[in-house]
């Protein structure tokens, strides 16, 4: 969006201040300007509150960065409250604050002095807190004075939208609240959220805003009295995508792993990896499978995680397929063994005969245990049974929700067994 601020001043038309007036703004005493050359940083910062005779107060900054300002190492800005920077001094002001991000410094003591000041002193400004100088002077400027939707949004404390605002497909500058700037009814709350770092797609695109609204209205009682993180995000965006609104569709243990995920690599392969089981489970029109999937906090959500998307896991898995796969073929007319080829097909038998077959996706790919599939040759494509071959050992062979897949089944493991030089370990034979 084209740049407004020239526009937002000259409706604001606050008075300017004068930083070159010295008698109403004196420079910073002998013993200051030595601190504050003491400094290490190259450039950094220093703030000052000054009061006057008449207890009347404002912050006094200074930018230190030799030769950026016409052969002065620093540049010197006076922010005071209803008053606002000359044009020229603000675009400087406001260049160092945004190109500082990270580069402009300041010490800790400093930053710490500084926020208790600004909280007791100048409770107008509604600060917030920051660690960043840069974002610091920003929001201190603009609230400090009718500077239009950047004072409205600063003080209600969004600062990453206040600082995106121009590159927003579009916002509201004659809005009085951040719902009417932003647009669209924008819920505070959900600003809120969406002011958090990482977030900036969800509010700068008006489509991505749209979607980001819909998304609030269907799960903001799920969400609960906290601020999602952009992994739970992600999750609540995933269910969106996929039309799962109901109750029944929240997983409550997954959105509570995800806000404490600090790894977001290993978060976005987990929820790729579970939203393509369900997709996966619509398009094979396995439903009660997916109502399982979707309602059962259990041992297999808690290990498919991103396996199901981890290419070394995935590459592993087919090595072992090329390798062995022929090895274990075997059938007896009745049933015969299929061998996974993907992590992904152990995720649906495991989905598909509810037990904890996924927990097993590592150790296969590893080649710790092998894990088959037992199938019906009528019904091929169908789960019906798994067995695990630790060695030499087969060591178990389960049906649905871990049952016994009865005798028939397991004469024919015992076949397979025999004709493969496996012993039954702690299986009986039938």
């Amino acid at each position: 969006m084209k740049n407004l601020t020239r526009f937002e001043r000259m409706i604001s038309r606050c008075p300017e201040v004068d930083c070159d007036d010295l008698e109403r703004y004196p420079l910073a005493s002998r013993g200051e300007f030595f601190e504050m050359e003491r400094e290490l940083f190259f450039s950094h910062v220093c703030f000052f509150d000054r009061i006057r005779d008449d207890g009347s107060r404002y912050i006094e900054i200074y930018i230190w960065d030799p030769g950026m300002f016409d052969g002065e190492d620093y540049g010197r800005f006076i922010i005071e409250e209803g008053m606002c920077l000359p044009e020229d001094r603000e675009k400087e002001l406001i260049r160092y604050a945004r190109g500082g991000r990270g580069i402009l410094l300041a010490s800790d003591n400093e930053m710490r002095h500084l926020s208790d000041v600004l909280r007791e002193y100048f409770p107008y400004l509604n600060y917030c807190g920051y660690e960043e100088p840069g974002k610091v002077i920003e929001h201190i400027y603009y609230a400090s004075h009718r500077s239009g939707p950047k004072e409205i949004l600063y003080k209600a404390g969004l600062d990453n939208i206040a600082f995106d605002l121009e590159i927003m497909e579009t916002y509201n500058f004659i809005g009085r609240t951040p719902s009417e700037i932003v647009g669209h009814n924008a819920p505070l709350r959900l600003l809120r959220i969406l002011n958090q770092d990482g977030f900036q797609r969800y509010y700068t695109s008006e489509e991505m805003l749209r979607k980001s609204i819909d998304i609030y209205s269907h799960f903001a009682g799920a969400i609960g009295d906290g601020y999602p993180n952009i992994h739970q995000w992600h999750y609540l965006e995933g269910l969106f995508d996929q039309g799962l609104f109901g109750a029944k569709d929240f997983d409550r243990d997954l959105y509570k792993d995800l806000k404490r995920a600090v790894i977001a690599r290993v978060s976005s392969q987990r929820l790729e990896g579970y939203f393509s089981i369900i997709d996966t489970l619509r398009k094979l029109g396995l439903k009660e499978e997916l109502k399982r999937f979707l309602s059962r906090p259990d041992h297999y959500k808690m290990h498919v995680g991103g396996r199901v998307r981890d290419p070394l896991i995935a590459e592993m898995f087919d090595l072992r397929a090329k390798n062995e796969a022929a090895f274990y073929e075997y059938t007896d007319g009745i049933y015969f063994i299929r061998y996974p080829k993907t992590p992904m097909e152990i995720a649906l038998e495991a989905c598909a005969l509810c037990n904890c077959l996924a927990g097993y996706i590592r150790r296969h790919a590893e080649g710790d245990t092998t894990i088959l599939f037992i199938r019906k040759c009528s019904s091929p494509d169908m789960s019906f049974a798994a067995m695990e071959v630790d060695g030499c050992e087969v060591v178990q062979a389960r049906a649905r929700f871990n049952t016994n897949p009865g005798d028939e089944v397991m004469k024919f493991v015992e076949e397979f067994a025999k004709a493969k030089g496996l012993v039954m370990g702690f299986l009986e034979a039938a």
